[in-house]
This record gives C-alpha cells, structure tokens and sequence, in this order.
C-alpha cells in the first residue's frame, strides 16, 4: 500500500503520505479559508484549420453546437459552486470548498513511478486495475461540513422548448440517456473515491451524487421522472430505489441562474451532514491535485500543459490569445488586392495583426515601410511591435526560397511641418530611386495632418498600396475601401465583458464575446480583480494615495497571482517576501504586467491646432508624482519591483528581466498586449506641494526632493486664450447626432454638445475637443518646479498630501449604500442594455462591482476601454 512507500531526504525515511503533505501544504495554501479550483478556468477544446496565405497561422472555427454547451455547461456549473464558496466565507456562514474540475482518473499519482524514491519493497498505489477506462470525474468538492461532493454535469436541455408540455415525448429519451449516464458514472465515482482513499476511513455517507443539469427546468425532470416511474423503467426504479433524491441530488436551470436557490439548496441539505475533518480535505485535494498527479487541461498537441493555479492559468490563457488566430473574415481580407485599404474595429480584434500578416504577404516581392505616426512624438509604441512581429515572422518561415527584406520603419511627428514630413518620406528613395514599397499604417485617427500624410504618399509614390487601420469607420481616409472587423479574438471574454460595459458605442458593444465556449475561443479566462476604494477608503480620497488600494494590489500580485520576482536586499541575498512569492513551477513574471497610467483632463492644455495635449515635460513631471504618491510607495515598500516609465514610447525590450513592474502612460502601450494589466482612473486634483522621488525611474525609494505645482506659462495662456475667444471653431467639432463638422465659422453653438464627447471619441494623450466657451472652468498644466528654498514654509503639508475630487463630481452616497439593489435596478438598462438576454452581461459581475464601472466619468471609461483591451489574461481594477 502507499503508506508503506518510503523514501529518503536528507538521511531521513520519510512516509510517502507525509511527503506529499508536505508538499501539498506550499503549493495550495489555506485550505479550508480561501475557496481553491483547481484548474482555475476552464479551456475548451479549440477547432482551427490553417490559413492559405504564406504565413504560419491559422483560423479558428466554431464548433459544433453540442461541444459548445458542453462546454458551457461544464464551466456554469463549476463557475457557480465557486461564486458560492466565496460568498460563504464572505459572509462568514461556512468554511471554502476545494474545486477540482475534470479529474482524470489514471492521472492520480501518476509521477510516483518517474521518481527516485528509494526502495518501494513491490509495493503499488491503491488504483483499480481498470482504473483508465473509468474515464474523468467533471468535479469534486471538498467542504469541511458538506463533506465530498461528486458532480456529473450534462448540457441536455439546451435546444428544448420553454413550455414542457409541448412534445415531450420528442426530448424525454435525451434526457433520459443524459440522467441515466451520469448516474452510472457518479456509481462508479464513489466506489474509485472509497477504493483509493481507503486509508483515511472515508465512509459512502460522507460522499453525496450530484447531478447537475444547468440547461433543465425543473419543471422539466419533475414530468419525466413521472413518466419514467409510470413506465416503470430501468431508471426510474433505479432513483425510486437508490440513495438519489430529486431535491438533494438534481440541480436544474434554477439554482445556476439564481444563486440564492442554489445557496439554500446548499444550507437546507449540508448544514448537518456529517463532513470530513480539514486534515482528510487536505489529503484528497494534494492526492489528486497535487505535485504527483498530473493535472492537465485540453491542448491541441501532446504532452498536454499542466494548470494548477492562477499563476498557471493566467499565463496559459495569455499564450494562446496572443497565438495567430484569425477569424474567417480576417483571413478573407488577407486575400484582398485592393491599393488603399482601411480596416477598423475595437480595441482588440487583431488590426494590428492583421496589417503585420499583410506586411509579411507584401515582403516576399516589394519592400515594406510602416509609417510609425503620432501628433506630438515620433511614432507610437505599436509601429515598434508591427516591425518586430513582421521581422520575426520572416526569420521564422519555413520558405527558404524566398528572399525576403526586412521591413522598415519610419517614426513620424504629424505635427512638424508639411516640408519636414516631405524630406522624411523622401528619404526612402535616397538608396533607389525606383523603390517602390509598401505602407503601413496603424492607430489612424481623424486629425487633418494624417491626411496631408497619405496625400504626400499618394504623390511621391503613386504605384504603392497603403494599408491603414483605425477604431472609427469615420477615420476612414478619402478614397479608401473600408472593412469592419466583426470579432473580438485578442482578449478573453473575461476581458470583454468589462469593455461591454464600459464601451458606450451601440454599434460595437454585441461584437464582445461574453462565452467562450459559444464564439470557439481558448478560454473565458480568469475573472477580474476589482479593489473598490469606497468599501473601504474616504471617497475624498483618491486610490493612487490609498495605501490599503496598494496593500490589496499587493497581496493579489503576490499571494494570490504568485507573480515570481528576485529582488535582492541590500545584502545581495533574495529578500523574504520575494522568496515567499516564489513558487516551484511559476511561470508568470512581473515582466508580464504592466500598470497603465492615464493622464486626467486638468493636465491637458489646448495648442494652438485646437487640440488636447501635454508635453513631454508634464508627462515626465507628473508620472513622477504619481509614482512618490502613497499608492506606489506602499507597491514598492511591500517589494513589488515598481519602475516608471515617464516616456510616451515604451519600447517593453527593456524589461525582458522579469525584474520590473512597469508604470507607464496608457498611450505608450498601444498595440502591445501583457498577460496581466492593472488599471487605475486617473487622480482628479493635484496638490500645490508634493515630493518627488527620483529614485522610483530606477525602481528604488531613493532621495525624496520638495516640489511646488506651477501653472502655465505667459505664453500658453495667451494662446489658449485666444482659442476661446474665438469660440468653437477647432479642427473638428462633435456635433449631438455623433456626426464630425469639419471647421467652419458659421458653425452654432446649439449644434455642440453641451457637455464631453462621447467616451469612443476621446483620445487619453491627444483628442480634440469642441466645447469649451467662455465662462467654463480651464484646465490647467500641472508642472513642478524645485521648492527646496521653501523648506519649512509650505502651507498645509498634511491636508495638502491627499488627492481631492473636483466640485464637478461629488460624492453621491447612494451610491455607496450596502443595498445595491435599488441603486443597480435603477442603472441596470444604462449598465448593461442586454437584461434577461443571452447577452447580459450583468451576470458575470457582482452588484458593487457594475455599480463601481458605472460611477466613471466618460474620460475615465475611455481609459478603463484603452487599458483592459491590452489584457489578454488577467485584468486587475483598482475603482474610486
């Protein structure tokens, strides 16, 4: 037996059982606590075929209707159980369960024969001789009051019609087959669970059957189980005369829908059953899932990858959407010819990839040149990424014969001169005279200097094609063919749902998918973290000076996500936060984040083209100040390896160490995707006072320096002056129907919006704005300037140290009631538009966390919009 395995450590024989205790006890902490599951999301079994287009990628496809609730079913059921035990423990009504979905049998201390652990004197594991055919178990639940629970789900029900009268006939034998498998299976289920763990005396009462059937009214079960009893078939005689009972062993559509049945479901059959002590828990959940076990999830290729936990799960689910998938549609327009081309969607449905597959088309016969442009800076973050995917592609492909250049980029301030921008262009014919490349452009916005841009192209090189691709169909360049894409591949759906929320463009909000298993993606992915301020912070007080915000950040980065880092301390050993974080197997580094920062309106002026900006300078300035705020010193105090980064372009190469947690504008993030992504709106008011810590670019607390606010200088505040003056007469102008003006004189102020744009025309670095006139409040730019003369004199240092809301945006304390009830009832239609449709989205999210979303103002949902389609695993909101 096991028990009898020895083996030695250190000179020592140990028992096998406590060496797996052992083990188990580092891996999966607080037991019994903290609510475990075990994978942490579910992966669907993916169908693709590949693309025909000289490039290594392929499409995914939908699959079959069946799989699809499969998998649906399978991942409702087991999603719901863990919504329970979080909220149990909550509400300090139960002890957590320990989740453990789709448990292979033969993969039960499969890795004790691939050891070296001394003599094991013939003796084998406890394992039924046909214990590989006994096929998987689709969850256990491990509870110190309710003891083990075995659950078989089936997806029948999901094509039946509401009324249960109508043809019944037709669908009774399905369900029949479904209830009859998983009663057979739960049999053999137990006998494996009792046979395996004999030695810790678990007896059959211990061990409840559940048949879960997420899909089916009760109503529905109730009439063919009468029918079955009538007939007296083997099935029916079979629940008449077996320890399953309809109220306690059947879950129907009831109990997944509303997670109050389910909870007094759960109270009214467990809260006096005889359970299991937490030591036995403890046993069977590091037996099956621990480091001797293999625990696997579906891969197209073997050896199948293992996901234990979150750090696990949030780094394979980041693999494989940053994978070349396509959809058909994308594929479709690889095959286009067209000369000038302009393809637009959301934020995340593969622009980017698409321009770089097109790129790397475009190499095997033209050279290839991807115009990098911004307005204020050269170029952007995404043209870097655009070069290194297409150039990576090209030492990678398989197609020796073919010689292929290495693209070029070209890095463009639009808004230098019309002869500079010329001289720049021109300068790709310098080597010869008769190139004639190809172009690349992405993040197109509607400024009149990319048009000045395309039309210099069209001239100096009238036989080259231009691709190009933006978010709005109203960026569409003149002259262009244009294409929407229509699916959302890049982020998972766990992602998507918060940017259905927080997207107020009708047209574009039904492309999100909020079910992976229906739209053929990876996964759903793991849910977002939210850190509402309020719940436990003065609403006075912002987050990015919240040092318990920083503390829960911290705890979820490394207790939670087991995010692996090496700091070392001064000594030049490992520090001991860092070496508690490190856990065997981890995968997932702090390179993989990133915390994206958002410049709020106050720091923006107005140019002279009638645009929002801020220079370089107060980007610097004010990424500094953030990074000495409460909120990033408590980050770097609790050894989170923090780094601004005060540039627009952040070129990630920098941090390939997987030593830094980088801070950075959300702007320069465009066009790169992290596995995990912290958000966090942006601070209202800044203080007249503040110290600056200049050691935080490096990383480290280093020396603090006194810093007093300065207003604009002379010179801005005559130009901005006269723009308002001149009253709204910008480049552009949003008009109330959604519509774009060009610039005219004899445009009315009735046709202005009287308040913001709307979130999807808002640009956080640089966007144009129509509507201020005289007798509005005026933002100012917010620079510091040494004080270290004014030492002793600064006026209110301890008031002055926190972040302030602005009269504009009061406090609404309803909002921040225990009840969410009637205040959600009341948002619901703004929140989520979908209610009781297969597209709600309400659903997914807890009442706090839909009515924390919706408090944003519209500059702010453009940001969290920005932000979260960056992410392609696990995102974290930290919420006023």
């Amino acid at each position: 037996m096991a028990e009898n395995l020895k083996f030695y450590a250190d000179g020592k024989e140990l028992n096998y059982w406590d060496r797996i205790h052992q083990e188990g006890e580092k891996f999966y902490k607080k037991i019994g606590q903290v609510t475990w599951r075990v994978p942490p999301v579910k992966f669907n079994c993916m169908v693709t075929k590949p693309v025909n287009s000289g490039c290594n990628c392929k499409i995914v496809v939908t699959p079959q209707e069946t799989d699809q609730e499969t998998n649906c079913a399978e991942n409702i059921v087991c999603g719901t159980f863990e919504n329970l035990s979080n909220n149990l423990v909550e509400e300090k009504e139960s002890s957590a369960m320990f989740i453990v979905s789709n448990f292979e049998y033969d993969n039960y201390l499969n890795k004790i024969y691939s050891l070296q652990l001394g003599e094991l004197n013939g003796q084998l594991l406890n394992l039924p001789k046909d214990v590989a055919s006994r096929g998987e178990l689709d969850i256990l639940i491990l509870h110190q009051e309710a003891g083990i629970l075995l659950v078989q789900t089936k997806a029948v029900g999901y094509n039946f019609p509401k009324n249960p009268e109508a043809d019944f006939e037709k669908y009774i034998s399905n369900i029949e087959r479904a209830v009859m498998k998983a009663v057979e299976q739960l049999e053999r289920d137990v006998k494996v669970m009792l046979h395996v763990m004999g030695d810790l005396k678990i007896q059959r009462q211990q061990i409840t059957k559940v048949v879960a059937l997420p899909n089916l009214s009760r109503s529905f079960l109730d009439l063919a189980v009468q029918k079955w009893t009538e007939k007296c078939t083997s099935l029916g005689e079979k629940i008449s005369n077996s320890d399953l009972q309809l109220k306690i062993n059947f879950l129907c559509q009831e109990h997944f829908k509303c997670p109050k049945a389910l909870k007094d479901w759960w109270c009214e059959n467990f809260s006096k059953k005889t359970g299991i002590t937490l030591n036995v828990m403890k046993q069977i959940a590091y037996r099956t899932v621990g480091l001797m076990s293999t625990v696997s999830v579906w891969t197209s290729s073997q050896p199948r990858m293992e996901v234990r936990n979150l750090n696990d799960a949030a780094w394979e689910t980041g693999n494989r959407f940053t994978q070349v998938l396509l959809s058909g549609q994308q594929a479709e327009l690889l095959k286009r010819q067209e000369k000038y081309f302009y393809v637009w969607g959301p934020a995340g449905s593969g622009k980017t990839l698409l321009l770089s597959l097109k790129g790397h088309q475009w190499l095997r016969k033209h050279p290839v040149a991807i115009l990098n442009t911004r307005l204020g800076s050269k170029g952007r973050t995404v043209g870097h990424v655009m070069e290194s995917t297409i150039n990576k592609t090209i030492e990678n492909t398989d197609n020796k014969k073919c010689k292929m250049n290495k693209a070029m980029r070209i890095d463009i301030d639009l808004a230098e001169n019309e002869q500079d921008i010329e001289r720049e262009v021109a300068n790709i014919k310098k080597q010869d005279p008769t190139i004639r490349p190809m172009f690349l452009i992405d993040e197109v916005t509607w400024l009149p200097e990319t048009a000045k841009l395309i039309t210099i192209l069209m001239k100096q090189f009238p036989h080259s094609h231009i691709w190009c691709a933006g978010m709005l169909p109203e960026c569409r360049p003149e002259g262009f063919e244009s294409q929407e894409l229509l699916s959302i591949l890049r982020c998972p759906p766990s992602v998507q749902r918060v940017l259905r929320i927080v997207d107020n463009r009708t047209e574009r909000r039904l492309l999100y998918h909020l079910d992976s298993s229906k739209a053929g993606l990876p996964t759903d992915g793991p849910p977002p973290y939210f850190i509402i301020h309020s719940k436990h912070g003065s609403p006075d007080v912002q987050p990015y000076d919240c040092v318990r915000c920083a503390e829960l950040l911290s705890d979820f980065l490394l207790n939670t996500l087991n995010l692996k880092m090496s700091l070392p301390s001064h000594d030049g050993a490992q520090s001991d936060a860092a070496s508690q974080s490190k856990v065997e197997g981890c995968r997932l580094h702090f390179n993989d984040a990133v915390l994206a920062v958002s410049m709020p309106r106050s720091w923006h002026h107005y140019t002279n083209r009638g645009y929002w900006a801020i220079s370089r300078e107060a980007l610097h300035s004010n990424m500094m100040f953030l990074g000495s705020g409460p909120f990033c010193q408590t980050l770097l105090d609790r050894q989170i390896p923090l780094k601004v980064e005060g540039a627009m372009t952040f070129t990630p190469e920098k941090n390939v160490a997987g030593q830094t947690f980088a801070m950075c504008p959300i702007g320069s993030v465009h066009g790169l995707e992290y596995k995990v992504v912290v958000g966090i709106p942006s601070a209202r008011e800044l203080t007249k006072y503040t110290e600056i810590n200049e050691g935080i670019i490096k990383g480290d607390h280093g020396p603090r320096v006194p810093m007093k606010r300065l207003p604009f200088a002379k010179e801005i505040k005559r130009k901005r002056d006269e723009l308002l003056r001149q009253g709204p007469e910008f480049c552009t102008c949003f008009l109330k129907d959604g519509a774009v003006k060009k610039r005219s004189r004899t445009l009315s102020t009735a046709d202005v919006q009287p308040n913001e744009p709307k979130s999807d025309k808002i640009r956080i670095s640089t966007h144009v704005h129509g509507n201020y006139r005289k007798g509005h409040s005026l933002p100012d730019d917010l620079l510091y300037e040494n004080c270290d003369h004014l030492n002793g004199t600064m006026d209110s240092p301890v008031a002055d140290k926190q972040l302030h809301l602005s009269d504009s945006e009061k406090h609404d304390p309803e909002m921040d009631s225990d009840d969410h009830t009637e205040c959600l009832d009341r948002l619901k239609n703004e929140v989520c538009g979908y209610c009781n449709t297969e597209n709600c989205v309400c659903k997914y999210c807890q009442p706090e966390e839909l009515v924390a979303l919706h408090k944003l103002d519209q500059w702010d949902k453009a940001y969290i919009l920005m932000c979260a389609s960056r992410c392609t695993s696990q995102l974290i909101l930290v919420l006023p």
